[in-house]
C-alpha cells in the first residue's frame, strides 16, 4: 500500500507577476460522468493473484523534440569546436564527469543519478515514429501498447486502496502551433494500442478546472458554479456513507465513485501542499518556448509548468499511481527561425529542467521515497554532432541522452561511453528494450509474474525478452 498524500500546494503562478494561485491550476480531468474507459469493467490493481506488483512507481519525463546529448549530459569539450557543447561544461559531484553548463544543480547531485551515454533510441529521425518507439517500448506499430498501458494491464487500471489510476499523463497546456503537434505525438505514443481504451492514460490536463470536473454529472447550467459542484460532491459522499447506496451499483461504477471520493482527488488538490515545497518546485519564473518567428508553428513564450507537473507526479505516486508520464516540449533546436537554436533552448528549457528535476529528487529523498520512485528522463533522439551556421543541431538517431534516478537501482555512475564526437556508442549500446526492462522490473516482480495466471502470455514474454540495464543492478 502506498503512503497517504500529505498536505500540499497553495497556489500557481502563470506569469512573472502573476499570483501564487495561478501557479496551482492544474487543468481539467474532463471525466464525463462515470463512463471512464480506463476504469469501468476492469479489476483494480491487486485484485486476484497480482502479488507480483511492487510498491513502486515510475515518473517518465519526456523531452519532446529531441534534446541534445552534448549540451545536457555529454559535453565532449575535447572534440573540435564545431562539435563540442555550445554552453560549455560544468563539473559534477562525480570525479572526472561534466554536464552541460546550464545544468549546475543537476551536476551537484550527479551522485544520485545514473547517466547513460551509450543509449541508442529508435533508428528513426522523424518525430512521430521516434516518439512512438520510445513510449511504446520500441514498437513501430501504432497499434503497439505504450509502456504505461502495459503497466496498467499488468497491475490493474486503478490502485485497489486509493482508486488512483495506474497510468496518468501530464502535458504542457500551452495552446497552438508546435505545442499542439508535440502533444499529439505524445498522446499517440502513450496510447494503449491493441490493449484497448481501458488501459489508456488518465489525463487531467486537457480542459477546464480540476475540481469542477471531479464530480458526477450535474445540469449544464451549474457547471460554472464551483460552490454548487463541490457541495453536490460532498452531499453525494455523505449520502453514500450514510445509506449504503454504493452497494446498488456494479463493480465498475463503484470503482468510478471511489476515484471521486478517494486519494486521487486529494492528490490533485495542490492547495494542500506545503508552501515551502511549492516554492522549491516553482519554475514559473523561467520562461520557456520560442517567439523568434512570426510563423504560426513556433513555440509561444510562457512560464514553465514543469515544476508543477513534477510535484503533481510525486503526489500521484504517493497516492498509488504506477506510471506518470510528463511531456516537456520545445527541445527541437534547429535554429531555423521557427525553432530555437541550441543556446536559446538550453537557457530556457534546460534551466527549467535543472530546477524542477533537482527539486523533485531532493523532495523524494526527504520523504524517504527514493527507492520507491524511479525517475526516467528521455527523449526521442539526440542532435547532430556538427553545429550548423545558425547555431542549431538537427535530428540524430545515433545517440541520445538518458538519465535515471532512484527506483532502488544503483545510482552515482555513468553507464557506457560515446565515441570521440558523440555520434554513436563506443561499445555495447543500451536500447529501448533495456529501458523497458528496467521500468517493468521496477514495477513488477518478474519471477512471480511468470507464474501469474492473470498475466497475458504475450506481455510476460515481452518482459522476459527485455533485459534491464545490467549496470544498474
Amino acid at each position: 500500500m502506498k503512503p497517504h498524500v500529505d498536505d500540499g500546494f497553495r497556489n500557481r503562478r502563470r506569469g512573472l507577476d502573476a499570483t501564487r494561485r495561478d501557479f496551482l491550476k492544474v487543468g481539467a480531468l474532463g471525466l464525463g460522468g462515470l463512463t471512464f474507459p480506463w476504469l469501468l469493467g476492469n479489476p483494480a490493481r491487486g485484485a486476484g493473484a497480482r502479488d507480483y506488483v511492487r510498491d513502486k512507481s515510475v515518473v517518465f519525463l519526456f523531452l519532446s523534440g529531441g534534446a541534445s546529448q552534448f549540451e545536457t549530459f555529454d559535453p565532449k569539450m575535447t572534440a573540435p569546436a564545431e562539435f563540442r557543447s555550445l554552453n560549455g561544461e560544468i563539473r559534477t559531484s562525480l570525479p572526472g564527469i561534466t554536464f552541460g553548463g546550464t545544468l549546475p544543480r543537476l551536476a551537484s547531485m550527479a551522485h544520485r543519478l545514473a547517466v547513460i551515454r551509450s543509449f541508442v533510441g529508435p533508428q528513426d529521425s522523424a518525430h512521430d515514429g521516434a516518439i512512438r518507439r520510445v513510449l511504446k517500448a520500441g514498437s513501430a506499430d501504432p497499434a503497439g501498447a505504450s509502456i504505461g498501458a502495459i503497466a496498467a494491464r499488468l497491475a490493474g487500471s486503478v490502485h485497489p486502496t486509493t482508486a488512483t489510476p495506474t497510468f496518468i499523463q501530464l502535458a504542457d497546456p500551452e495552446p497552438g502551433g508546435e505545442y499542439e503537434e508535440a502533444r499529439g505525438r505524445y498522446y499517440v505514443g502513450n496510447s494503449p494500442g491493441s490493449l484497448g481504451p481501458a488501459y489508456a492514460p488518465f489525463d487531467p490536463s486537457r480542459e477546464g478546472d480540476l475540481r469542477s470536473n471531479m464530480t458526477l454529472r450535474v445540469p449544464v447550467e451549474r457547471l460554472t458554479d464551483r460552490r454548487a459542484l463541490l457541495s453536490a460532491f460532498d452531499n453525494l459522499q455523505r449520502e453514500l456513507d450514510v445509506n449504503g447506496r454504493m452497494a446498488t451499483h456494479d463493480a465498475g461504477q463503484r470503482q468510478a465513485f471511489e476515484v471521486l471520493r478517494g486519494e486521487c482527488r486529494t492528490a490533485f488538490d495542490l492547495s494542500r501542499e506545503n508552501p515551502g515545497v511549492l516554492d522549491r518546485y516553482d519554475t514559473s519564473r523561467i520562461i520557456v518556448g520560442y517567439s523568434g518567428s512570426s510563423r504560426s508553428a513556433n513555440y509561444r513564450d510562457h512560464p514553465s509548468p514543469l515544476g508543477r507537473h513534477l510535484l503533481l507526479a510525486r503526489r500521484l505516486c504517493e497516492a498509488g499511481c504506477g506510471v506518470v508520464t510528463i511531456n516537456s516540449p520545445a527541445w527541437d533546436s534547429h535554429g531555423d527561425g521557427v525553432h530555437p537554436n541550441i543556446v536559446y533552448t538550453m537557457e530556457h528549457e534546460a534551466r527549467a529542467l535543472d530546477h524542477a528535476v533537482t527539486a523533485f529528487i531532493e523532495d523524494v529523498a526527504q520523504r524517504g521515497l527514493t527507492d520507491r520512485i524511479l525517475l526516467v528522463i528521455a527523449t526521442e533522439f539526440g542532435r547532430t554532432p556538427r553545429i550548423d551556421r545558425a547555431g542549431g543541431r538537427d535530428h540524430w538517431p545515433g545517440l541520445c541522452p538518458l538519465v535515471l534516478a532512484g527506483g532502488g537501482w544503483r545510482m552515482g555512475q555513468v553507464i557506457g561511453r560515446s565515441d570521440a564526437r558523440a555520434e554513436r556508442p563506443n561499445g555495447e549500446p543500451i536500447s529501448t528494450r533495456n529501458l523497458l526492462g528496467t521500468i517493468l522490473q521496477t514495477l513488477f516482480d518478474t519471477n512471480r509474474l511468470r507464474l501469474a495466471e492473470s498475466a497475458p502470455p504475450n506481455l510476460v514474454r515481452m518482459i522476459e525478452e527485455s533485459e534491464p540495464i545490467v549496470h544498474l543492478t
